[in-house]
């Protein structure tokens, strides 16, 4: 499947996923902000600013040192965030839930309420845990 859209939004470039520099996630943040409803060939909702500002305070708000995902839009509307050794996380915008996956040898799987700071926790443990690894 090619598409302009996918293209322009560079969902089909898989580059290495090393460490993000703030200034680059906040670029990312505008861009993904920026996207209009049908991005990806006609189809594709355009995500919530509101959410998408939530995103940004919520990783600003983070542990000092933590990684920063590189970020990318999900058809329904909601975000991908993905992380160094196949850590990752599918983020509803609206109701601030996020599914955590770790590969680690096995599949991990976490149901995250991103504003419940216990889950906060198990989110940056793991992601220290992966920091530590790279």
């Amino acid at each position: 499947m090619t598409s302009v859209g996918i293209e322009q939004y560079g969902i089909c470039r898989a580059p290495a996923i090393t460490k993000i520099s703030i200034t680059e996630f906040a670029n990312r943040l505008e861009e993904l902000k920026a996207m209009k409803s049908g991005w990806l060939d006609g189809e594709g909702e355009a995500l919530s600013r509101e959410g998408m500002d939530w995103l940004g305070i919520f990783f600003e708000n983070a542990p000092e040192g933590t990684l920063l995902p590189c970020l990318y839009p999900m058809p329904e509307g909601g975000v991908q965030a993905e992380w160094p050794d196949d850590v990752s996380m599918e983020i509803d915008l609206a109701r601030h839930i996020g599914v955590l996956y770790c590969s680690t040898g096995e599949i991990d799987e976490y149901r995250l309420n991103l504003d419940n700071p216990d889950d906060q926790k198990i989110l940056f443990q793991k992601l220290s845990e992966i920091q530590g690894m790279t």
